[in-house]
């Protein structure tokens, strides 16, 4: 059993998943006013915060499904 790539690619998404669901992003956004009152430029900005969070939570469903993963093939094997 591959218990690596199965692990690492369904942590990545199912932490995917978990992050859009609970993790609101509205984004930054930095409004430069000129003098007259009028919008000189609109900056878009990442968030590093939901960044982190979002790999954090991948990162951590990754070892739970290995884990998991883990417990299920010692059951298995025992029994076999």
């Amino acid at each position: 059993m591959k218990k690596g790539r199965v692990s690492i690619l369904g942590g990545f998404i199912l932490g995917l998943i978990i992050s859009l669901l609970t993790l609101n992003y509205d984004g930054w956004k930095v409004i430069e006013i000129g003098v007259n009152g009028e919008v000189d430029r609109i900056t878009n900005e990442l968030d590093v915060n939901l960044i982190t969070d979002s790999f954090l939570i991948m990162a951590g469903t990754g070892i739970v499904i290995y884990l998991v993963l883990s417990v299920l093939e010692k059951r298995y094997k025992g029994e076999g």
